[in-house]
């Protein structure tokens, strides 16, 4: 009895002992759980950036969207769109203007005189050269007389045609307006060119007592088609007392 006794009791130390252990287990766990419960602490800071990063992501997709839609949405307007073209166009029309003034004061400050060397064209024609000195007033060139005025027209080459323009007739008038509206006049640049229209080219070069035969036109012969023009109206001149 005192045996079994004993063994129950030594039993009981040992199982008595055994929460002890547990106890002392658990008592450990704390400290080993140390880092994780760091790192944990440690993860929303990441998680924000990575927040972060995703919402800037999606304010710039959301701009280009908004930017692409903006656009199409000026597209499938007519009136935005006519707005928008005539913008551009006032745009490029002060960007040409600021451009032209920038140029203008550019060659004024590296010239102050005007280059008043041979010109290629007018110095082949009847006029006052700079270096001419004027003594007597008077014709440039005394007049032709008429039994000395060619008879026959010169010979162009065989592709070609004279023809005398009837400016009075519309298909005509319109062939020569597109012809100076496309070719006549042009500058360096190719950004300006004269424009007269069809009223202005009767009113310049019919005046009272104009001649047909001096408006003068050269056609394709094959064709028919004007690529060249030249004309003179009459004039009464008073130079001075003559």
């Amino acid at each position: 009895m005192n045996d079994n006794k004993e063994q129950e009791s030594s039993g009981d130390k040992e199982i008595s002992g055994e929460p002890k252990i547990s106890v002392d287990k658990e008592e450990e766990v704390p400290g080993e759980l140390e880092n994780p419960v760091d790192e944990e602490k440690e993860v929303p800071g990441e998680l924000d950036k990575l927040l972060a990063k995703q919402a800037k992501k999606s304010a710039k997709r959301a701009q280009k969207k908004a930017a692409k839609n903006g656009t199409s949405a000026v597209v499938n307007d007519p009136a935005k769109l006519a707005a928008k073209q005539v913008e551009l166009e006032e745009r490029v029309r002060s960007l040409v203007n600021q451009l032209a003034i920038r140029e203008a004061m550019a060659s004024s400050s590296t010239s102050k005189e005007k280059d008043t060397g041979v010109h290629k064209f007018w110095s082949t024609q009847p006029v006052i050269q700079n270096d001419e000195v004027v003594e007597k007033e008077g014709p440039i060139e005394p007049n032709t007389p008429h039994d000395q005025i060619r008879k026959e027209p010169y010979i162009l080459p065989k592709e070609f045609e004279w023809s005398t323009m009837e400016l009075n007739n519309p298909e005509e008038l319109n062939e020569l307006y597109n012809l100076l509206t496309n070719n006549y006049v042009e500058d360096d640049d190719a950004m300006f060119r004269f424009d007269y229209s069809e009223k202005f080219l009767k009113w310049a070069l019919q005046p009272p007592g104009y001649k047909k035969v001096w408006h003068v036109g050269v056609r394709v012969a094959a064709t028919k088609k004007l690529v060249a023009f030249i004309s003179a109206i009459p004039a009464d001149i008073r130079i001075y007392e003559s």
